[in-house]
């Protein structure tokens, strides 16, 4: 799988084939059709990947005893963890990204993902009397999104892999840092 991450990395969805991947990964046609039927399957198997790293991270987070912004932070610095780490979900996060309409089952959406885990652990915060008073939770909550995801365009952008966890970490930080009761 680690190949068909690279190349999805690579080649667009939307240009890329199983002749494609064959011819740049070194794995013949007949071994790269026998693992998966199709363009699509290749990005479903890639997509299941991410999932369940995804869900290990919000699992480990959600056992740990820490204060709702400690959950944030290690949520935002384990995201960057895995972009750091793993090419498979790279390549996810790039096909949630750009193919959304050519998973139409999966109702792919990494904004409205993120807000929930984000809006989940402010209103726990709030509710604990960690926050200000006053504060726009859902603006706070798409704010903090809106930077992480900026912050992963950059890094997709300019190849900044193992810059991926200290500057997820840092953007939440310095957002946890204006809104701290």
């Amino acid at each position: 799988m680690r190949a068909g991450a690279e190349y999805l990395l690579a080649v667009p969805y939307s240009a890329a084939s199983l002749e494609g991947f064959s011819l740049t990964s070194s794995i013949s046609k007949g071994e790269v059709v026998e693992a998966f039927d199709d363009v699509h399957s290749l990005g479903t198997a890639i997509l299941d990947h991410e999932r369940m790293a995804l869900h290990a991270v919000q699992d480990r987070i959600m056992r740990s005893t820490g204060t709702p912004l400690e959950k944030l932070r290690v949520g935002f610095a384990a995201t960057g963890a895995l972009l750091a780490d793993d090419v498979v979900v790279r390549a996810a996060f790039r096909l949630a990204m750009e193919s959304r309409e050519a998973f139409p089952e999966r109702r792919l959406d990494p904004f409205r993902t993120w807000r929930g885990f984000v809006g989940e652990r402010l209103a726990e915060a709030e509710h604990a009397g960690l926050l200000r008073t006053g504060l726009d939770l859902l603006g706070v909550g798409e704010l903090l999104v809106t930077a992480g995801m900026g912050i992963r365009d950059l890094i997709f952008m300019h190849g900044l892999w193992d810059e991926a966890e200290e500057r997820l970490h840092n953007a939440v930080t310095c957002v946890i840092s204006l809104i701290r009761a």
